[in-house]
């Protein structure tokens, strides 16, 4: 195979992730308020707990979409003993819960490892809230960090828009004050949750990787750590290029914290796009260093063999949840 040949396939296959990702058909844009209902959609079966499906959750901020709350078989009688909850925020949520439902027929398994973990008393009550992407225009955009996106140069941002089959621009920033100023206090306000910032967690993986930590740059009175899977740190089209790396560098140097107060664990492997990242998390880690984090609150964990795909991400996701959630957490 050709040099030429191999760059094609390799901009193709960033290009499909990129775009679709972990997604499926976006959720036409709906007036009605958010309720409990399916309508029109495929239904998530959970194999633990259950699902409260909200499928057209409206907002001033982002398009309409689907949110689905995930509850542990436990909550509604642990709830009646005023047990509160914590609560993992989680992107591409129609790649959460149901293989027969996603398009590539795998999930996370997000239900049965959580059920799990709590039933063996290894993590505190918590549920999680699964937020659909906007669809195939809109998932690079709104998971794209904006600030650093903006420090790019003209030049290569006009780049990375020419990729696109639309004309939306980055709008990362309108995608968090959806879920801080209007899902966060709809959960807050409808379930039994533990509001605080160290009880509030975001997780994502790809593109919903990036965005996640970049919620907790932006927000880090709301939400108190974040996990990170397969992140696409080059940010971009060309797997290879430090440029889009390098500006998130430089916007991490300055607003991520590192120091002790909130937990950040990523993790990446070796398969399919991920035999690209393994350069860019080391130049993390390097840089981590070089910033003092304290490496109690701040990991990068490295899975040999694992690619980019929910069949990894949820090999990795057990391990990943006593970082924000363990029933005796390590805090200082």
């Amino acid at each position: 195979m050709t040099s030429r040949m191999t760059a094609f396939i390799i901009a193709a296959v960033v290009c499909s992730i990129l775009l679709t990702g972990c997604s499926e058909s976006a959720i036409q844009p709906s007036s009605a308020l958010p309720e409990e209902a399916t309508d029109g959609l495929t239904v998530m079966t959970p194999s633990a707990g259950t699902i409260d499906t909200y499928p057209a959750f409206n907002s001033d901020f982002v398009a309409t979409r689907r949110i689905s709350v995930w509850l542990p078989e436990q909550y509604h009688s642990l709830k009646a003993q005023n047990q509160r909850f914590a609560v993992l925020y989680m992107h591409d949520g129609q790649m959460l819960f149901d293989a027969k439902v996603t398009w590539n027929k795998q999930e996370w398994g997000v239900d049965e490892i959580a059920q799990n973990l709590i039933d063996t008393d290894e993590l505190i009550p918590f549920i999680v809230v699964g937020i659909d992407n906007g669809g195939n225009d809109l998932r690079y955009v709104e998971y794209m960090p904006q600030k650093p996106f903006a420090m790019l140069p003209e030049s290569i941002q006009s780049q990375i828009y020419a990729r696109q089959e639309h004309s939306y621009k980055v709008q990362s920033d309108a995608y968090l004050r959806f879920i801080v100023k209007e899902l966060k206090p709809f959960i807050d306000k409808h379930y039994a949750t533990l509001v605080e910032r160290n009880h509030t967690f975001v997780a994502g993986a790809s593109m919903g990787g990036l965005i996640s930590w970049y919620a907790v740059a932006e927000y880090p009175d709301v939400f108190g750590g974040c996990l990170c899977f397969s992140t696409h740190f080059p940010g971009g089209y060309d797997v290879q290029d430090f440029t889009v790396f390098n500006t998130f560098s430089t916007y991490m140097a300055n607003h991520l914290p590192i120091n002790g107060s909130h937990r950040l664990w990523f993790a990446y492997g070796d398969q399919t796009l991920d035999q690209y990242y393994p350069p860019f998390h080391k130049a993390l880690q390097e840089q981590f260093t070089k910033w003092g984090a304290d490496p109690d609150w701040v990991s990068i964990q490295f899975f040999a063999g694992d690619d980019h795909s929910e069949t990894s991400w949820q090999k990795q996701f057990p391990l990943a949840l006593p970082q924000i959630l363990a029933s005796k957490p390590n805090d200082n």
